[in-house]
């Protein structure tokens, strides 16, 4: 069954929404790299790397910061080039990307490119403790990957490869060998899936649709309304002679597949809650009402205010900030989630309200919200 949802949930926040579709604050730096990791079945990886930069161009040195990683995988008979929009889009906004040269031809190995992806990952990583890196104590613990059709399916591979991953997000990810919709069965994290409403290649209802159902964890599935399979890349390839041409243009494509990816990775590996405009607000509203995108999502709650007190819709939580005692009035039913989004428990009471022990939970900020989530407030546990 699918479970499109129109928007129910808003964050006032208008400035920010023309800027996560637009460059971000850095320039684009990018540089050919190789690097050997001797568990490959072909140890030696060419990539090619995008950062944030003062200045843009080849070599470049990157600017001063802390950024996560995140590895990109190119489609079936592609190239690592071939996305360097899509690439360079979230350099700008504070990533450092990188792109390998694998798996090309007709003889491909899924579950190897996956292996790559995540060797790519822990490679970005280690420049972090190499002194004489230009990218020395510059990388964020935090990490995705991120892919294009058969790139997109090996991204979902990738948690088996690589435990520490923190969010995986697939353009009309197609189906692998082994099987990325088995593989999603079993990985609870942050989850996102774009497709092309007329795509004719990897078909939303037997690819995307089953894999967004397969994920267990905090799951999001945007359609692009007139999108195609192909698309999703720079210019022109070969792709584009053998699949739908779709009815938006490929610059449309590209600024909306920017939109989402880049909220996404921002809600997920940077924890910044404005980005809740783009997965669940009036950005969102904006797409769904005027035709834009249809649109899925699971365990990510979206707050109608960040609200500081302990009242809302006729309810109340108590006390706040506790120790671990929780009691709210007025409702028989709430959910409690943590800052990304997580549901960590789903508490149960009776007409006079709810009581509960919530001490086994670790100090930091949750959210409560009841009634379908038509309400939420912040409770903080000390």
């Amino acid at each position: 069954m699918k479970r499109f949802l129109p928007l129910l949930f808003l964050l006032f926040l208008p400035n920010f929404v023309s800027a996560q579709a637009a460059p971000g604050p850095f320039q684009v730096g990018y540089r050919d790299v190789t690097f050997t990791d001797i568990s490959l079945a072909t140890p030696t990886v060419s990539a090619r790397m995008y950062y944030p930069a003062n200045v843009s161009g080849l070599n470049q040195n990157p600017a001063n910061g802390v950024f996560p990683t995140i590895a990109f995988g190119h489609g079936f008979n592609l190239g690592h080039l071939d996305y360097g929009i899509l690439c360079s889009h979230l350099a700008s906004h504070g990533y450092i990307v990188i792109s390998p040269s694998v798996q090309l031809g007709f003889n491909v190995d899924h579950q190897e490119y996956a292996r790559e992806l995540a060797a790519c990952i822990v490679y970005v990583q280690s420049q972090d403790t190499e002194p004489l890196s230009d990218f020395f104590n510059m990388i964020a613990p935090e990490s995705g990957v991120y892919g294009h059709s058969m790139g997109g399916g090996a991204s979902f591979l990738v948690p088996n490869e690589f435990s520490e991953i923190d969010a995986i997000c697939g353009l009309a990810a197609a189906e692998t060998s082994p099987s990325a919709v088995s593989a999603l069965g079993t990985y609870a994290g942050p989850f996102m899936v774009i497709s092309g409403s007329e795509d004719n290649t990897a078909p939303p209802a037997t690819n995307q649709e089953l894999m967004y159902d397969a994920s267990t964890g905090p799951k999001i599935h945007v359609s692009l309304t007139g999108g195609s399979h192909c698309k999703f890349t720079d210019a022109n390839t070969i792709c584009d002679l053998v699949s739908s041409a779709g009815s938006i243009t490929r610059a449309q494509q590209q600024r909306l597949t920017n939109r989402y990816t880049t909220a996404f990775f921002d809600y997920f590996l940077k924890n910044n809650s404005n980005s809740l405009t783009f997965l669940c607000g009036d950005s969102l509203v904006a797409d769904v009402n005027g035709a834009i995108v249809t649109y899925e999502r699971e365990q990510i709650v979206c707050v109608a205010s960040l609200d500081e007190g302990n009242s809302t819709d006729n309810w109340v939580a108590f006390p706040n900030p506790s120790d671990g005692l929780l009691r709210i009035d007025g409702i028989e039913n709430a959910t409690i989630t943590d800052n990304c989004g997580k549901i960590i428990r789903r508490l149960v009471g009776n007409s006079t309200g709810i009581e509960v022990d919530l001490s086994e939970l670790t100090a930091g900020m949750y959210w409560i919200s009841v009634n379908g989530m038509s309400a939420a407030q912040k409770w903080v546990k000390r």
